[in-house]
């Protein structure tokens, strides 16, 4: 933020994730749950458009691990199918946001 209390249009910083999932989906045969994990570098940048309202623009990249397990639930019991692992560098993350600054 500037002497003024204006934002700056660019910020750069670090970022870090870790946790759970579980993706149930009925009657479609991509049920899956795991752990995920991640670091790396966020960039990006916010637009004002009015004194308060403003757009951020914003991009993550680095390193990401998942690791996966698929299965199918039939009677109300849930069946293990397979496994995956997945590790990659590079983008892990886009966002666009409507920012509205409340303290001035």
């Amino acid at each position: 933020m500037n002497a003024d209390g204006t934002y700056r249009w660019l910020f750069a910083g670090f970022y870090g994730e870790a946790g759970d999932f579980d993706n149930q989906r009925m009657h479609i045969d991509d049920n899956r749950t795991g752990k995920f994990a991640g670091l790396g570098l966020s960039v990006g940048g916010h637009i004002p458009i009015t004194d308060r309202l403003g757009v951020e623009l914003g991009l993550r990249a680095g390193y990401s691990r998942r690791t996966i397990d698929y299965y199918t639930p039939e009677n109300e019991h849930y069946y293990f199918d397979y496994d995956k692992k997945r590790n990659k560098f590079g983008i892990t993350g886009i966002n666009i946001s409507i920012v509205y600054r409340f303290i001035k």
